[in-house]
């Protein structure tokens, strides 16, 4: 049976939750004290009234593209923003485009063949992104 729109757009934030998490790892991680890029995450959350229980996984597409889409770091420690630098606009858009298509995806939205395609092109260009050497 052949996988739909939908099925190949979840393989594809499979492959890109821990290419974000190595990524983010190597960029965040060496200038968070005892703590990872998750901890900063928390911190923004919880200051907006979020569940100090809430749960977080490095592997979710869905907080790693947080991570870039909301400026997270800046939010927590005013002016840091590490991964200036490490992406171009092009790639924080690719960020923000992924973000979308993960929570189209995770709502049980569907996907024409043109929004599929365009969404695997863009997993595929910003993972080269993550995958390089930080």
């Amino acid at each position: 049976m052949a996988l739909s729109n939908r099925d190949r757009i979840g393989k594809a934030m499979e492959l890109l939750g821990p290419a974000l998490n190595r990524f983010l790892t190597a960029a965040i991680d060496p200038e968070v004290p005892n703590g990872t890029w998750l901890d900063l995450l928390r911190i923004k959350d919880q200051g907006k009234g979020a569940a100090p229980t809430k749960t977080y996984t490095a592997d979710d597409p869905a907080n790693g593209l947080r991570m870039i889409t909301e400026n997270v770091t800046g939010t927590v420690r005013k002016g840091w923003y590490p991964l200036n630098g490490m992406l171009s606009r092009v790639q924080e858009s690719y960020a923000s485009e992924l973000r979308d298509a993960r929570n189209r995806q995770a709502h049980m939205e569907s996907f024409d063949n043109d929004d599929a395609q365009r969404i695997l092109d863009t997993a595929e260009n910003f993972m080269s992104v993550t995958d390089r050497e930080v």
